[in-house]
């Protein structure tokens, strides 16, 4: 079991506030390794919840999650993530054949072709990207998405490595809005009662659970 005593104390006293690329090297990763029972949790919910037949992760990460919703049967997914220090431990770490779903580029420029799919996530990354670029990174996840966005983004006081643009939720949802997608608060709340069932969510990692939005986008 982890400690999670320390993650929340090491989270409190961690207020990096700088966006230097040599922190999400190999050891930022590694360290990220801890979470993936997380990712395979909320997996579950997304496929249980939603049943997506396609998915988009922007700022994948280690790939866990879309690891997770592969083996649900969700074989059209993409994940983009921003440094090559992760490819490593695509390699080494998940099933075979889900690095060939993972790519790596820059998501605050534009990028082409990456298709659309009916859910589009964007996990604890945006706090990571300077407020004058988070707008290409929202303007990319609407445009990716056919419907339906799950999002989380780390709010003021949250510490966390390389946290430089920490923002209310309105701040977010208001920027959604500029693209027609609308918070739906009564399926935010259901899936926040379904993530107090987890110990690790509920206890050490709660910025997963009190940062989710999950957006609809407008269909005129």
């Amino acid at each position: 079991m982890e400690d999670w005593s320390k993650d929340i104390l090491e989270s409190l006293a961690n207020k990096e506030v700088t966006q230097d690329k040599e922190l999400y090297n190999s050891k930022f990763f590694q360290d990220h390794l801890k979470y993936r029972p997380i990712y395979n949790f909320i997996g579950d919910i997304i496929a249980a919840k939603f049943k997506p037949k396609s998915v988009i992760d922007w700022g994948c990460g280690c790939g866990f999650l879309l690891e997770r919703l592969y083996g649900h049967g969700i074989e059209n997914i993409l994940g983009i993530e921003g440094s090559s220090d992760v490819i490593p431990i695509w390699q080494s770490e998940l099933a075979t054949g889900i690095a060939d779903h993972l790519v790596i580029a820059d998501v605050t420029k534009p990028i082409e072709d990456v298709g659309v799919y009916e859910l589009a996530i964007c996990m604890e990354v945006a706090e990571h990207i300077m407020e004058s670029k988070v707008g290409m990174l929202v303007s990319q996840i609407c445009k990716s998405s056919s419907g339906l966005v799950w999002w989380t983004a780390a709010q003021p006081g949250q510490g966390g490595t390389g946290h430089i643009t920490l923002k209310p939720t309105q701040y977010w949802t208001d920027l959604f809005k500029e693209f027609d997608f609308e918070v739906d608060w009564e399926k935010t709340y259901e899936i926040k009662q379904i993530m107090l069932q987890n110990h690790a969510i509920a206890l050490a990692y709660p910025w997963y659970r009190d940062n989710l939005v999950i957006l609809r986008k407008n269909v005129l």
